[in-house]
């Protein structure tokens, strides 16, 4: 808990993780290059998408969500190192990356036959 006076903070890890991505992601993007744009899309002062890409700012949930949404992609995503912009704009590989499945999250899938039972070689 805070003392008296003073308020809290996010980890400083996750405010350069949320200023990484955003920059990366402007910088992806077609239309929304300064913090002007992004701004006015997401709905979210200036001033505070610049104090986000700086690495100055907490932000609440509710701003993680308008600024992702602006990005087009999931906010929680924002909080991940390395976030991709995303790729995929239609069918069966654009509605997996939406589901987040595994291959576009930088995971990888258990593959069948390989695991093999403690004790066996």
């Amino acid at each position: 808990m805070p003392k008296r006076g003073q308020t809290r903070t996010a980890p400083q890890g996750l405010r350069r993780i949320l200023a990484e991505n955003i920059v990366r992601l402007m910088a992806e993007s077609e239309d929304l290059r300064t913090n002007t744009a992004l701004a006015k899309r997401s709905g979210v002062g200036r001033r505070t998408i610049d104090r986000l890409a700086a690495g100055d700012h907490g932000a609440s949930i509710d701003t993680v969500e308008a600024v992702g949404e602006a990005l087009g992609v999931y906010p929680w995503r924002l909080l991940i190192p390395r976030v991709a912009a995303p790729r995929a704009t239609t069918g069966t590989v654009a509605r997996a990356a939406v589901r987040g499945e595994p291959r576009f999250l930088g995971m990888r899938r258990p593959t069948r036959g390989v695991q093999r039972k403690a004790g066996k070689p």
